[in-house]
């Protein structure tokens, strides 16, 4: 539906290339860090809402695949699942991304002028004599996680970084934006924060922003977690962490007045009406829902992230888009709006959310155990199918073998505190036998075999 066509050329081949490249749209991705859901509200962003929730659309089921950093930031670059992308968890060694499969490169040899400013991937060296990232013109990248005292590769030039790192980020993005002006050719950029990511410490400007803490959820007031993967039991702590929780919001305040900043300058360069700007989180976090502390979980909390996309004269100002998407679909999208086909063809596991007529039935999230993890140890190999009315989990031990299972019906238990069955409980019910092939199905799926 959003295919830009390449008109005809008159004059000269070198203008009529030109005239081609300045209509095709630039695209800006904005990722912030562990942002929950429940977050883009007038007192916390008010500058996201503006821009975002009432002059582009909302995608308020909106899921990452893999809760996790590194797989999902991965997952935003190939628009692929993390069983075929390769990178299942933050270490290198769980890192095996061919760069050529990415948004960047694709648009790169498109004629796209690509940059980049924040964190990159977990997974990528950023001390002196490692390479530097492939398909970019120009990069600030770090590995994140923090926010002080952080390792970057600026244009090749390796350092470490002792401050308050976002903002050399935001002043990196705005230079590397300033800098797309000497040219016609389209742009792709992406700005990546290191908030509102733990530890949570807001910038000594917002410390003392007043913030209202919210009561918690049904979920954060759970008491009985018998229903959920044993495993958990040891790890769970009752009351819902409020003190993360508001200097969360106020680090929030942080990145909402970058966005607000960068959005001035697209305007100021007249540029804002020609750029498709994406924003969203790579995944969210329990602030001790179902008693636990974390991301890399199935749960509501973890998975379903604050997305939105604005892009003017093409996406309505306002609108909400209700059915489920993923991140693994940014990248098929993004291609298709700025009239991009690579060749060969990718076989992107993703969907155009940009079509009207796309529709799924479910999404497959998964999460790999990271090994040697000291702190997260305890987190378990999983997979699940999500529909809007139900939610199915396996877990597995080291070597595939499920060991717990849980179903959700989102319908009646929108909290998901009432699991239907167990392990013992799943032998000869049809039910979860279906679920189960599905899922297996979906955990080795490429391409429109996907969900």
């Amino acid at each position: 539906m959003l295919l830009v066509g390449v008109a005809a050329s008159t004059g000269s081949p070198g203008a009529g290339t030109a005239r081609a490249a300045a209509r095709r749209p630039n695209i800006l991705i904005i990722v912030t860090d562990d942002q929950t859901t429940g977050t883009v509200l007038p007192a916390v962003m008010p500058n996201t809402v503006r821009e975002f929730v009432r002059r582009g659309r909302r995608y308020p089921n909106f899921f990452v695949t893999d809760p996790l950093c590194c797989p999902s930031r991965a997952s935003i670059m190939t628009g692929r699942f993390d069983h075929n992308n390769g990178v299942t968890d933050n270490s290198a060694a769980g890192f095996h991304l061919d760069m050529s499969t990415t948004l960047q490169h694709y648009l790169h040899e498109a004629g796209y002028r690509t940059w980049i400013s924040g964190k990159f991937l977990n997974g990528w060296q950023y001390t002196p004599g490692s390479p530097n990232p492939p398909d970019w013109d120009h990069f600030t990248v770090t590995r994140g996680g923090k926010h002080l005292r952080l390792d970057f590769n600026q244009d090749g030039k390796f350092f470490n970084y002792p401050r308050y790192a976002d903002p050399l980020i935001e002043q990196q993005a705005l230079k590397y934006l300033a800098d797309t002006e000497s040219s016609d050719a389209p742009w792709f950029g992406y700005l990546a924060l290191t908030v509102p990511h733990g530890p949570y410490t807001p910038m000594t400007p917002y410390k003392h922003i007043p913030m209202r803490v919210r009561q918690p959820t049904p979920s954060e007031r759970e008491r009985n977690i018998s229903d959920k993967w044993p495993g958990y039991a040891e790890h769970a702590k009752y009351g819902f962490a409020a003190r993360s929780w508001l200097a969360q919001l106020r680090m929030l305040r942080q990145a909402d007045d970058i966005v607000g900043r960068v959005i001035a300058q697209l305007k100021s360069q007249k540029e804002l009406q020609n750029t498709i700007i994406v924003f969203l989180s790579d995944n969210g976090f329990l602030f001790r829902a179902h008693q636990l502390y974390g991301k890399r979980l199935p749960y509501t909390e973890a998975v379903k992230v604050p997305a939105m996309i604005r892009w003017s004269g093409h996406i309505p100002a306002g609108s909400v888009w209700k059915r489920p998407v993923t991140n693994v679909d940014l990248a098929p999208t993004l291609l298709n709006a700025a009239g991009v086909a690579p060749s060969p063809a990718p076989l992107f596991d993703g969907r155009n959310i940009f079509d009207d007529a796309m529709h799924r039935h479910e999404v497959l999230l998964e999460q790999w155990h990271e090994p040697g993890h000291v702190r997260q140890a305890w987190q378990p190999t999983w997979a699940s199918l999500r529909s809007p009315t139900w939610q199915y989990i396996e877990y597995y031990d080291a070597s595939g073998a499920i060991t717990f299972r849980e179903y959700y019906n989102l319908t009646r238990d929108p909290w998901e505190l009432h699991g239907a069955i167990a392990a013992t409980q799943a032998q000869g019910n049809p039910r979860i036998a279906a679920l189960h092939r599905q899922l297996a199905a979906a955990r080795t799926c490429a391409g429109a075999d996907c969900p």
